[in-house]
């Protein structure tokens, strides 16, 4: 079978678990399949969709086979439900991207309003169909508009954690450290690291932190609940 038959099936083993996968192409993704996955029991209540760009004419020169209208109808489940968190990867600077470009890609990631995303320059990769391309964007602009929209999915991450401040949310234990402090993830993939009494949690394990406040990296807590 394909990816959601393997996470069904992972899905069905025997234990307190939770897992994740790491993105699906949008392209080779469908809105029924995004319901199928957000009814799994164990998994991580999260979809990592890379968005690259929100203009239509640029993720054709990208050859990324999807619209923005495509990306919506797999979004649109994800942002009607509040226990989910969706998260993106942008390129900014592919070449030709002009400033009306950046402009869809500036909606797009408000209209989405990502919890957290993943923002790369464009440099050209030897090989590539792009790196033959002769309207590259002046290194210059790419910094310039790199800045603006980190500043933008920056603040829409951090608004995100900190409507959790004050809640008690699991979390599995991912590293612990010396002098009380430890750190993990939220079901909903956030980073979360909180302080805690001996003896400490073990790797793997879950544990309840309440949230003191949400900054733009993750949660911080400072006592189990």
């Amino acid at each position: 079978g394909g990816l959601i038959e393997t996470m069904s099936a992972v899905d069905e083993l025997d234990g307190n678990f939770w897992f994740w996968f790491l993105s699906s192409h949008p392209a080779n993704f469908t809105p029924e399949e995004v319901r199928r996955v957000m009814e799994l029991r164990h998994i991580e209540h999260r979809l990592h969709l890379p968005l690259q760009s929100g203009s239509d004419r640029i993720l054709e020169r990208m050859n990324r086979r999807y619209t923005i209208a495509d990306y919506a109808r797999l979004a649109e489940p994800i942002r009607e439900n509040v226990g989910w968190t969706l998260t993106t990867d942008i390129i900014v600077g592919f070449p030709g991207e002009t400033d009306d470009d950046f402009v869809h890609t500036v909606d797009a990631v408000r209209r989405f309003q990502f919890d957290g995303a993943f923002l790369a320059k464009y440099s050209d990769r030897p090989g590539t169909p792009a790196s033959r391309m002769q309207d590259k964007v002046p290194p210059a602009l790419i910094d310039e508009r790199h800045s603006a929209l980190l500043s933008i999915v920056q603040d829409l991450s951090e608004q995100s954690n900190q409507v959790l401040a004050g809640r008690c949310v699991d979390v599995l234990v991912l590293a612990v450290h010396a002098g009380g402090h430890a750190f993990g993830r939220s079901i909903d993939g956030r980073n979360v690291w909180f302080s805690c009494s001996e003896p400490a949690p073990g790797v793997g394990t879950f544990v309840s932190v309440t949230i003191d406040h949400g900054s733009r990296e993750g949660l911080h807590g400072t006592r189990l609940c």
